[in-house]
């Protein structure tokens, strides 16, 4: 009994292991530039400008699909906080973001940060938000949206490289039953700067 325990001991902290082995491959790495793809090139470093735009619009809705607003131009832009490692994600300190062209106010209170967690086997990296507070203006009302470590779409390799926002933003304003609780953010942003071919990657 005493051998089954330490045995059944062993497997439970050999899984966590691997588990915590598996999240970190998943999440660490480099945003890249520079050709080929299959390895890093060139490391992105700390306090190196990162800026995207909309490709086309950018759309919000309802979890239900009830469109709120639609922007046809904007952007996220920053700096890098860091480098990166085979162990830490890259973050960015976002500086800008803007949205113009839209079918009612959207406005940006605190831009926040991005995080770019390396997808393994690809060239793409996940994208997560904290702190971008947006108020939009819906059935009279102002409605105030914010990010806390919200998956926010996917950054794909390439040149250019692009983003395919899709993330869903709750609620923190007052504004009542009028305020949707959930914002549904879509949209594709290319990056801008750096040009050429920027990607993620673990080394």
């Amino acid at each position: 009994m005493k051998h089954l325990k330490t045995l059944g001991l062993a497997t439970v902290a050999a899984m966590a292991a691997m588990a915590f082995v598996g999240a970190t491959s998943a999440s660490a790495g480099h945003l890249c530039t520079g050709t080929p793809a299959s390895h890093c090139g060139t490391p992105m470093v700390a306090g190196e400008t990162f800026d995207m735009s909309i490709e086309t619009s950018s759309l919000m809705k309802t979890t239900g699909g009830t469109t709120v607003a639609t922007c046809s131009t904007g952007s996220l832009g920053g700096q890098l906080a860091n480098t990166g490692s085979t162990t830490e994600t890259v973050k960015e300190t976002l500086t800008a973001v803007t949205w113009g062209g839209c079918t009612t106010t959207v406005d940006t209170l605190s831009t926040g940060t991005l995080e770019f967690h390396h997808i393994a086997g690809t060239d793409n990296a996940t994208v997560t938000s904290s702190g971008l507070e947006v108020t939009i203006q819906f059935l009279g009302v102002s409605c105030l949206f914010k990010t806390n470590n919200t998956d926010i779409g996917v950054l794909t390799g390439g040149n250019p490289a692009t983003t395919d926002i899709n993330g869903t933003i709750p609620a923190t304003s007052p504004g009542g039953f009028l305020c949707p609780p959930h914002i549904v953010w879509s949209g594709a942003y290319e990056v801008g700067w750096p040009s050429g071919t920027v990607h993620s990657n673990i080394g």
